[in-house]
């Protein structure tokens, strides 16, 4: 087989592989790992579940170098699996639950007609939209796990972007302002940041209604020393 025909042979097999990982992280296998390594059976009696199955499960999430087999069908985690764990600090396990989830994997078998009659820029539906007859902010008002879901990934990402964010800001001078509003809301990880480096800020997190989050109102006061920006600031530390 030729390089080219591999990399498409590749391409076309990439799905099977993130449904693989994603068995696996809804599951639980990582975080049935954590503790340390156990047998494929011994797994299968904590889950309830057919040890047959699962060890295939297991070995192919081996064979993606998530997780080690020694030679008596005993599994630990490798080093990228870890990243799968609930409790790791840099988890990826609501990015893979969220983006090859049931909602998400369904809207996506309408590209080809997005693509036909041009979608949301042609005023047409979105995928989600001819899908589940809502929008993805409607979807988690009707469902709080996913919209709980989706929140889990958002703050992660938003972990990870603020550090960026606040490389890019640290020239300016931030003592000028006197009141900063974060429009959009989440756990507000670079405001609260900010926050923290110029504590005379008046500062409000507004958080649209569309969001699905019900655990707060719709606008919050993170002005330093209360209650929300202390919960706030222990997350993005």
């Amino acid at each position: 087989m030729d390089d080219a025909s591999a990399k498409v042979i590749d391409l076309i097999f990439g799905r099977w592989r993130s449904q693989i990982l994603y068995a696996g992280v809804k599951l639980g296998v990582f975080d049935a790992l954590a503790s340390g390594p156990k047998h494929a059976v011994q797994v299968a009696h904590e889950f309830d579940v057919d040890a047959g199955m699962l060890y295939r499960l297991m070995r192919a999430l081996g064979s993606l170098e998530l997780l080690t087999e020694d030679n008596t069908r005993t599994f630990s985690l490798a080093p990228m699996g870890e990243l799968l764990c609930r409790d790791h600090p840099h988890t990826l396990r609501g990015t893979i639950l969220l983006t090859e989830g049931p909602a998400p994997y369904a809207a996506w078998k309408h590209l080809p007609a997005l693509i036909t009659d041009g979608g949301p820029s042609a005023g047409r539906p979105t995928g989600f939209v001819r899908e589940f007859s809502l929008t993805g902010w409607e979807y988690m008002v009707q469902h709080p796990s996913h919209a709980a879901l989706f929140n889990e990934v958002m703050s992660y990402n938003s972990s990870i972007d603020s550090q960026l964010v606040l490389e890019a800001l640290a020239p300016y001078d931030f003592s000028r302002i006197v009141h900063l509003c974060d429009v959009g809301g989440g756990y507000s990880h670079t405001l609260c940041s900010l926050l923290v480096k110029y504590p005379t800020l008046k500062s409000y997190r507004l958080v649209p209604y569309m969001r699905g989050r019900r655990d707060s109102p719709p606008s919050q006061d993170l002005t330093p020393g209360s209650a929300v920006l202390r919960s706030t600031t222990a997350v993005v530390s």
